[in-house]
This record gives C-alpha cells, sequence and structure tokens, in this order.
C-alpha cells in the first residue's frame, strides 16, 4: 500500500463512459459477448483452482507436463488451455505447447499483486449461492447474500475466518486495481498509471 498512498494525486478529468459498445459488433452479437461472461470467469476460476499459473511462466510448456504437473486429464486440460488462450490468459507457441501471457501471471500465486485468492473467492460456494439469489434480491429488496446465506456478508466472515483472510487481502488487491483501471478510463498517462497496472510491480 505503501506505492499507494505515496503516488501523487492526479487532477479529474472530464466524465468517460466506462464501457462502450464494440462499433465494428452487431447489438445481438455484443449481447451474446456479454452472456458468454459466465463461462470466461468459470475456465478462469478452474485454472485457479488446478494452480495451473504456478506451473507456468513465458517458456513455453507441453500439456502432458502440465496436466502431470496439476493432477488433470491431458486431453481435458488441453481443452481447458484453448478456452483460456481464446481469453488471452494463456497463449498457444505450437501444438501442444502453452506459455502463459502477462493477464495469466496475475493469477501467479507468487505474483505481488496476484488476483489467484480473488478467482478461488469468485468460486466459493458461498459466493456462487449468493449471485444465485440475485432475483429474489431485486424483488424484494432484501440482501441477495443474506437470503443465500442467511447472515449479513460481513458476519459471515467473521465466523468463516478461511474466507475472511481472503476477501481482506482481495479488497487490497481489488482497490489497487480498480485506482489503475479508472485511471487509464480517465485518460491518465502510462506513467502516471504504471505503478497500479502491472502484477509484477510491488
Amino acid at each position: 500500500m505503501a506505492r499507494l498512498l505515496d503516488a501523487p494525486v492526479l487532477p479529474v478529468q472530464p466524465f468517460q463512459p466506462a464501457w462502450q459498445p464494440a462499433p465494428q459488433l452487431p447489438p445481438a452479437l455484443a449481447l451474446r459477448q456479454l452472456l458468454f461472461g459466465h463461462r470466461v470467469t468459470r475456465i478462469i476460476t478452474v485454472a485457479a483452482q488446478l494452480g495451473l499459473a504456478d506451473q507456468m511462466d513465458e517458456t513455453p510448456r507441453s500439456v502432458a507436463d502440465l496436466a502431470a504437473a496439476v493432477d488433470a486429464e491431458t486431453a481435458a486440460l488441453h481443452r481447458l488451455l484453448y478456452a483460456l488462450a481464446s481469453v488471452g490468459v494463456v497463449m498457444a507457441t505450437a501444438p501442444g505447447y502453452f506459455a502463459l501471457t502477462p493477464v495469466g501471471a496475475c493469477l501467479r500465486t507468487d505474483a505481488p499483486r496476484s488476483l489467484h485468492s480473488w478467482a478461488l473467492m469468485e468460486s466459493a460456494d458461498y459466493y456462487q449461492e449468493a449471485w444465485d439469489h440475485l432475483l429474489d434480491g431485486v424483488r424484494s429488496g432484501a440482501p441477495a447474500f443474506e437470503q443465500a446465506i442467511g447472515q449479513p456478508f460481513y458476519h459471515y466472515l467473521d465466523q468463516h475466518p478461511s474466507d475472511g483472510r481472503t476477501f481482506s487481502s482481495d479488497a487490497v488487491v481489488a482497490y489497487v486495481q480498480f485506482l489503475s483501471d479508472v485511471m487509464f478510463m480517465l485518460g491518465y498517462s502510462v506513467a502516471a498509471a504504471a505503478p497500479y497496472r502491472n502484477c509484477n510491480v510491488v
């Protein structure tokens, strides 16, 4: 957090929308792409559960070696790696060989700003169950988490220390990443945003 606290206060830029649809995509295809978002989350969280990124770096490694390292079936892992390559987490370098991208490096547990535990939280049963109650929450106005789990979110974390520790560390990472993204979207220079944008920078 020292780098965050030491960062200069930057002037506010004119408001710009945080998200704009790609002009080249027809509306139906753009919406379909958004609907597929949960599938992207799932393949990333499975990679985190396997510890896949910790077995990879920028040097290509064979699917067979990776399967042995993470205790997975080779053909199934091959399909998962291709799915991860389609969203830029890994890169296919040759038939049957994959390397980690800078995006994928954020899933390594030894990355200073690792998102590995965040990915695990996204796949946690309690977290998924809360999202499953979103419709009920919208209709009733009651917090979806409380309807799903039976108690407020922070009470649950207090009673489940392991989940609480994961969330606490993730909150710091999320704040830094959020600040970085806001700076980038508001048009600040690459140099100004640099302390926040690289998973390998402390």
